[in-house]
Order: C-alpha cells, then sequence, then structure tokens
C-alpha cells in the first residue's frame, strides 16, 4: 500500500498535461511511449518462445518414452517436433500481441480474427491433414496467421501522430 500511495503522489505531483507539439515529441521518448513497452514485452515472450520451442522439441525427440511405450508414435512424436517447436515459439508472442489487443479494449478486432482463424483451421484440419504431423502444420499455420493479425492491428493501433498522441486518445491544447 505505502508503495502505491508513493507512486501515486510522485506521478500526481510530476504530471503535465501535454499541450504543444514539442511535449509530445518528449512524451514519445521517454517511457510512456506504447511501442516501447510493447518491444520490451515482446522480447521477454520472444525469451519465452526460445525456452518453449526448445523444451517442447527436447520432449518429443527425447523423452517421448515417457509418454508411450508404442515406438512407431514416439518416431511421429519426433517427425512433428520441428512444427511443434515453431509454434510453441510464435505463441507467446502471439499472446503478448493479443494481450495488447485486449488492454486496448478492441475486442470487436479480436473477436473477429478468431473467427475467422478458427474457421481457417478447422477447414486446414478437416480438408488438408491427413496424418498425424499434418495437425501440427495446421497448428503452426494457425500462430503464423494469428501473429500477422494481432500484430499488424497492434501496430497500428501504437502509433503516435502529432495531433492525437496515442491513437483513441485526444490531447488537450491549454
Amino acid at each position: 500500500k505505502k508503495l502505491y500511495d508513493d507512486a501515486m503522489s510522485t506521478s500526481l505531483t510530476t504530471t503535465k498535461p501535454i499541450t504543444t507539439n514539442e511535449d509530445i515529441q518528449s512524451t514519445n521518448a521517454d517511457s510512456t511511449n506504447p511501442r516501447r513497452l510493447l518491444k520490451r514485452l515482446l522480447l521477454f515472450s520472444v525469451g519465452a518462445g526460445v525456452l518453449n520451442s526448445l523444451s517442447g522439441r527436447y520432449i518429443a525427440n527425447s523423452a517421448g518414452g515417457s509418454f508411450t511405450t508404442d515406438s512407431s508414435l514416439i518416431g511421429l512424436m519426433s517427425r512433428a517436433s520441428p512444427f511443434m517447436g515453431l509454434a510453441n515459439f510464435i505463441h507467446p508472442i502471439a499472446m503478448t500481441l493479443e494481450g495488447s489487443i485486449i488492454a486496448g479494449r478492441d475486442a470487436g478486432y479480436l473477436v473477429g480474427t478468431y473467427v475467422f482463424s478458427l474457421v481457417l483451421l478447422l477447414s486446414h484440419l478437416r480438408c488438408v491433414c491427413n496424418e498425424f504431423v499434418a495437425v501440427y502444420h495446421a497448428l503452426l499455420l494457425f500462430q503464423i496467421v494469428r501473429i500477422i493479425q494481432f500484430g499488424l492491428r497492434v501496430w497500428k493501433r501504437t502509433s503516435v501522430s502529432p495531433k492525437k498522441g496515442i491513437e483513441g486518445t485526444e490531447l488537450c491544447a491549454a
């Protein structure tokens, strides 16, 4: 509670309204820039993705016997591991971008993209997948589509223009 009170009193006493183009430029350069925060979050999610990918590939290639004794299934897991690894790498990045969309209260876009992505995934699973490895192709395709959809939207929504600041937040002129 004390930390919160100290942070609030400091932020309230040091905050000044943004009124000029110079103020906007200086605001863009500091830590309140949404793209700077997004880049930091994405860097963290890339690290998590690398860890997920390596762990998933290790389990599929080396520890498959922990789940089954069927050697043919262990071989299938090993064959699918590159695609599973890539999907596991992309997933935290997509989740970070999705979280940014949720934070921006852009639920309509999120629902629309999920409908499109799920229809694409289910169609691919039904019409194209005829073997086990193809399921991981479909999951990888799903993650790629999501990262493109979310990435473009977040990049657009975090743009800063001289007149408006962060999209959707109007600046007051003094």
